[in-house]
């Protein structure tokens, strides 16, 4: 049994015909166009936070 969906032909969907199967089941709701312009995302900063690592408080919850 394959690990994921195949095509015809036997082999793995690319990621465009993965997407559309993911619609298809209605797995997504739209299928957004890839981002062009990552200038809103030059300039980000980390915000400083105090407590446990995020990652960690989620590794606790699911215990």
């Amino acid at each position: 049994m394959p690990d994921g969906p195949v095509i015809a032909n036997n082999t793995p969907p690319s990621e465009d015909e993965f997407e559309q199967l993911l619609l298809a089941k209605g797995l997504l709701s739209e299928i957004k166009p890839p981002l062009t312009d990552l200038a809103p995302y030059r300039h980000r900063r980390l915000v400083e936070t105090k407590g446990k690592p995020l990652s960690e408080v989620i590794l606790e919850e699911r215990r």
